[in-house]
């Protein structure tokens, strides 16, 4: 029979345990308990029946930890990072026999074994021992017989060194498939191939920290492979703690070797062992932490400054800040005490130094501030606790803003110095922007459902919207000043910004913003601008021509979109109004969404509508009515504030 089994391996792994565990008391059964049995004239024929049944079972344990290991090997190479554990997995039916899976390991290593010359023809005979390997790369026990039959077996610890000694043209190619087998190997859980001890032993060994070539080897051997915690923790930190010992070094141990892969693997030892903790969260923070016990701020500043001239190491740092703060593997709002400790002293580490930080860790930077977002936002407020420092502690009696939940708390000019980090960076600041448009979104929902439902509890409106408003303007406001600072003029920026206003309202330009979530970005772009310039209020009364042709000159259109965004989230969110929205400015029974707006060519005279129909709902002496409402948060949330203490107080001239 042939086919397809599929598994959740981490329900089958719990079933495995619980066949082992059965059938060992099943089978101890009849010697338990036959004599006791037997004195009581009892009928022992059923206990030899259970150890029959536990005998049957152990036999089958041997082929289910076989089918584990298959399952996880899979899931392993389809998930690099094996976060899901829950995820069907299928293996073929049948697998190979174990007989036959060791043979097959063993005869790729006697090829590897027989090469004893440094040319093209060892090149050659490697990938093609390779590229057999590869077939197998779901099954760790032709793995794990291919490594422990490498002899003599220092050979595996030298192959990246021998593949580039050989002048092999596929050398990238080949350490890849060698490092994924590796991982596939060292990872396996039930193996019956002996001997995979002392690969780990041989690769974990930190051996003489003066040879750095040695250290490079096992680095670039682990590049791409899915390894154990410890074994990673063991390489890397065999490198990392030397650095930590003496940063002063020359830790170049790949300087010729690495040229034969064409800059798929890095000449730099340090950058080698941070891109491996870049796969492991845990072993990241644990590293990291390792290198200055209890001085997560001593490791991050010297790794901020050895990276400074040095891409690999700027990029590799990156992926693992990405990985122990939680980036990939945890939800912003929600980060364990770990990750979050870890990003806090990273944001303040990297802050110190500002738009000095490696170019290459920008969009890493970018990523880590969209994680921690709930942190930025609260870091970035003017609202509450004004001369509060960073803290992993709340400050004493500060308010809460519904939606925001952040796991620390930054101090204004903390926020702001992150920000600078990576705000001369196009495309970080803009993957940033779109989160943070979105986020605002997200936001304001919250404190509009809280309002509402207050309102509906009590008769009274406890303002949630506009704090919401006022913290996100907050953090437009630092941006702002963040990106003035390190861009210097920002005129030519605002141009463009009160041009791309304009192009919206008279030719509907918003399907033109790449990534399907121009609304958002342009949003946020807006609230950057009136934080930065200040925008001009929206003026009663004024003629409609008067008012469309205002719209149309880039500067106003900021401020009616803003308000009508702000109006949108506030009947989306159920909250009262005077009059009802007017139908032809509905689609499918609601008001037109803000991205359907931007697309119509039309859109300036349907703003002067709405503007209209918001007027109708501000009822004098009702205190906080809809349009007010609106007006408050509109106000709140394009306040310069946060510029102007930007300006004035973090960047004194000394």
């Amino acid at each position: 029979m042939s086919g397809f089994s599929g598994m959740h391996c981490g329900q089958f792994k719990m079933t495995v345990s619980a066949m082992s565990t059965g059938a060992s008391t099943l089978s101890a059964v009849k010697g338990r308990f036959s004599r006791d049995f037997g004195d009581l004239g009892i009928d022992t024929s059923l206990l030899t029946q259970l150890a029959a049944i536990g005998d049957d079972i152990a036999r089958i344990v041997p082929e289910a930890r076989r089918r584990l290991d298959l399952g996880i090997a899979l899931e392993q190479r389809r998930d690099p990072w094996a976060t899901q554990p829950e995820s069907k997995t299928f293996v073929p039916e049948p697998p190979m026999t174990l007989a036959e899976a060791q043979a097959k390991g063993k005869e790729l290593a006697a090829r590897l074994n027989a090469l004893n010359r440094t040319d093209g023809a060892s090149a050659e005979e490697m990938h093609k021992v390779a590229q057999e390997l590869e077939k197998y790369l779901a099954d760790p026990e032709v793995m794990a017989a291919f490594f422990t039959s490498l002899d003599p077996p220092h050979r595996l610890t030298m192959l990246p060194s021998l593949l580039y000694a050989t002048g092999s043209k596929t050398a990238a190619q080949d350490l890849e498939i060698f490092s994924k087998a590796l991982g596939v190997a060292l990872s396996a859980q039930n193996l019956a191939t002996p001997g995979m001890d002392k690969v780990k032993t041989l690769l974990t060994d930190p051996g003489d920290p003066r040879n750095k070539a040695d250290a490079w080897n096992k680095l670039a051997l682990l590049q791409y492979g899915k390894f154990p915690t410890d074994v990673v923790k063991a390489v890397a930190g065999a490198t990392l703690n030397d650095f930590a010992k003496n940063p002063d070094q020359d830790f170049r141990g790949g300087f010729a070797t690495s040229r034969g892969y064409g800059g798929a693997v890095s000449e730099d030892n340090v950058a080698l062992a941070l891109n491996l903790l870049g796969k492991d969260p845990v072993a990241a923070r644990d590293t990291l932490w390792g290198m200055n016990p209890g001085d997560y701020r001593k490791t991050f500043d010297a790794l901020l400054g050895y990276s400074r001239m040095n891409d690999d190491v700027g990029d590799a740092l990156g992926r693992a800040v990405e990985a122990g703060s939680g980036v990939h593997d945890e939800q912003p709002g929600k980060h364990s005490p770990g990750a979050s400790q870890f990003a806090f002293e990273f944001m303040l580490a990297a802050g110190a130094k500002g738009p000095e930080v490696n170019w290459s860790l920008k969009d890493s930077l970018s990523k880590l501030g969209v994680s921690y977002k709930h942190e930025l936002a609260t870091g970035a407020r003017f609202d509450d606790a004004l001369g509060r420092g960073s803290s992993r502690q709340e400050p004493p009696n500060f308010s809460k803003v519904p939606g925001l939940t952040p796991s620390f708390y930054l101090s204004q000019q903390d926020t702001y110095n992150f920000l600078k980090t990576f705000v001369d960076h196009d495309q970080a600041t803009q993957d940033f922007d779109v989160e943070m448009g979105a986020f605002r979104r997200e936001l304001l929902t919250e404190a509009a459902r809280a309002d509402a439902d207050a309102i509906a509890r009590t008769g009274k409106d406890p303002g949630y919207f506009q704090l919401a408003s006022r913290v996100m303007g907050n953090l437009a406001g630092l941006e702002y000043a963040a990106t003035a600072k390190v861009r210097g003029d920002m005129d030519e920026s605002d141009k463009k910004f009160r041009g791309l206003m304009k192009d919206l309202l008279t030719v509907g330009v918003i399907d033109r913003i790449p990534g399907g979530r121009g609304a958002v970005l342009v949003g946020w772009e807006a609230l950057k601008f009136a934080t930065g310039k200040g925008l001009d209020s929206w003026v009663e009364g004024d003629q409609d021509a008067t008012r469309v042709a205002k719209l149309n000159n880039g500067r106003d259109a900021a401020t009616v979109i803003q308000r009508y965004e702000l109006a949108y989230i506030l009947l989306e969110a159920g909250y009262p109004t005077e009059h009802p929205f007017p139908p032809e400015l509905m689609k499918d029974g609601k008001p037109i969404p803000i991205e359907e707006l931007m697309k119509d060519k039309n859109a300036a005279d349907k703003l002067v509508q709405i503007s209209d129909w918001m007027d109708k709902n501000d009822v004098d002496g009702d205190g906080s009515t809809f349009d007010k409402k609106v007006d408050i948060a509109s106000a709140t949330g394009s306040s310069r504030e946060a510029e102007a203490e930007a300006k004035t107080k973090y960047e004194k001239k000394k």
